[in-house]
């Protein structure tokens, strides 16, 4: 028993720390090669969307509906292929990280080529992503986005340091994690960008193909 918590305990830093990278390193190229739209903060996506119905705009509409839409159409697939909360062992994971690193390879190639409209993908696969989160303890790890993480973290931090409430160290080093990790991806992805360009993608493609890997011999370990 204490060698499959382990394992679990070893696996969900992993998913935790790669896969916050990997958002972060997405949503930064995304964000400064095309300005105001990002493929992961979807809120700041209806905001503009709310401007451009009220300006009837409708090329803006499509622009900031589209993104919208692909990331929520990417959650719904991730309830389909993961329909549980917490990990369990199975082929479902291979299967997810399988199809993103497909749509990212994709959807650099059409970057590249300057079909502008791939962008869009990027969002459908954060969705996918943010739909594939894990439970552990009581604590929800979602990756794509941050300000609930730093709600989190400033809650607990309250608790223990002023309210003296014993809190687990290990809901502190999740967040902590994500939270650098998630900066991280987004500087690499930054620098990647403006030396490579879009190339800047196959990196995350690396971090889905490591994840595979892990995740393969994490269920051989079982």
């Amino acid at each position: 028993m204490d060698q499959i918590y382990h394992s679990e305990k070893t696996w969900v830093y992993c998913f935790i720390t790669i896969l916050s990278a990997n958002s972060g390193l997405i949503s930064a190229i995304t964000l400064i090669s095309f300005i105001n739209l990002s493929s992961g903060h979807m809120t700041g996506n209806i905001i503009y969307l709310a401007n451009s119905i009220l300006n009837i705009d409708y090329h803006d509409i499509m622009l900031y509906f589209t993104p919208i839409g692909l990331f929520f159409l990417g959650a719904a697939l991730g309830g389909v292929i993961i329909p549980f909360n917490d990990y369990t062992k199975g082929k479902k994971y291979q299967m997810f990280f399988i199809i993103s690193a497909i749509i990212i390879f994709f959807s650099m190639i059409g970057l590249l080529l300057n079909y502008d409209s791939f962008k869009y993908s990027l969002s459908f696969v954060l969705g996918l992503q943010n739909a594939f989160s894990t439970h552990y303890g009581q604590s929800v790890a979602r990756t794509t986005h941050l300000t609930g993480t730093l709600t989190d973290l400033g809650f607990l931090l309250t608790q223990k340091f002023i309210n003296k409430v014993n809190i687990q160290p290990w809901k502190l080093y999740v967040r902590f994690l994500m939270i650098f990790f998630y900066f991280l991806g987004a500087f690499i992805g930054i620098s990647l960008f403006k030396t490579i360009g879009y190339y800047g993608l196959l990196l995350s493609i690396i971090f889905y193909m490591v994840l595979l890997f892990l995740n393969y011999f994490n269920d051989k370990s079982y």
